[in-house]
């Protein structure tokens, strides 16, 4: 009975501390009002909008192409400063569908992502820009760019790259993806649908406070839809196994 309650015990630490959100957005509002509410956006008129009859799940944010730069986007704080270490990485994640009507051309000239970004404020547009990471397309990148892949960018770094290192990637595909990028001390590892594609490099160790909802340019006549964004601190299975260990240790003095 006591090995039982121990596994209980081990499983309830794990658990709790297997993962620390700071943002867990499914876009799950009535309308576009809701989202307006509970976002603040960077212009009066954004041109993205809630798609509440379309998602990974419910709702999901549409993004269209702008019919000119700088329409507008949303932005929404974290509420603090989170930053990635190797023992507890700070992991940015969401899910892209692509629009089955940009297949033929491979979603070209697609400029359609997410930022995770960190400002000397730890809020946006609160003090200097310190820090932007980014998941989705874009249409140009620092090394060999096709549009076959899903893009990364690491501000200040290595900028953006296409994400095919592994050559086992998924690639664009009218279908939903997962993006993750996994932020650690001194690199990041950026997945598409679970598959490791690519680490860069970190450009500094300030950390982040504010994600940004598109790019806020336009994309060739591209359109995506995004859903369940997430900001979180995963502890590596190395600090969950001593946070088990430690709850056994914790029932043997017990006993």
């Amino acid at each position: 009975m006591m090995r039982l309650v121990a596994v209980m015990v081990v499983a309830s630490f794990v658990s709790v501390a297997s993962a620390v959100p700071a943002l867990n957005e499914t876009f799950d509002y009535a309308d576009n009002a809701g989202l307006q509410a509970a976002w603040n956006g960077s212009s009066s008129n954004p041109t993205y909008t809630l798609d509440p009859a379309f998602g990974n799940g419910a709702g999901s944010y549409h993004m269209p192409s702008p019919t000119a730069n700088f329409q507008g986007r949303l932005a929404k704080n974290l509420g603090g400063d989170f930053n990635g270490t190797d023992a507890e990485p700070l992991v940015f994640s969401l899910d892209m569908y692509l629009c089955p009507l940009g297949a033929g051309s491979l979603w070209n000239g697609a400029r359609h992502f997410v930022e995770l970004r960190g400002y000397s404020g730890d809020a946006y547009g609160s003090g200097s820009l310190q820090n932007i990471l980014a998941l989705g397309l874009n249409n140009a990148s620092s090394d060999a760019f096709s549009n076959q892949w899903f893009q990364g960018r690491v501000w200040l770094g290595s900028e953006w790259v296409s994400l095919d290192e592994n050559p086992l990637t998924p690639g664009r595909s009218a279908a939903w993806h997962n993006l993750k990028a996994v932020i650690k001390s001194s690199t990041v590892d950026f997945y598409v649908d679970g598959v490791l594609a690519e680490t860069e490099a970190r450009a500094n160790s300030y950390g982040f406070d504010t994600v940004v909802l598109g790019s806020d340019l336009t994309a060739n006549g591209q359109q995506v839809w995004v859903d369940n964004v997430r900001v979180e601190v995963v502890p590596e299975p190395a600090t969950l196994a001593l946070l088990g260990l430690g709850g056994l240790a914790l029932l043997r003095r017990r006993r």
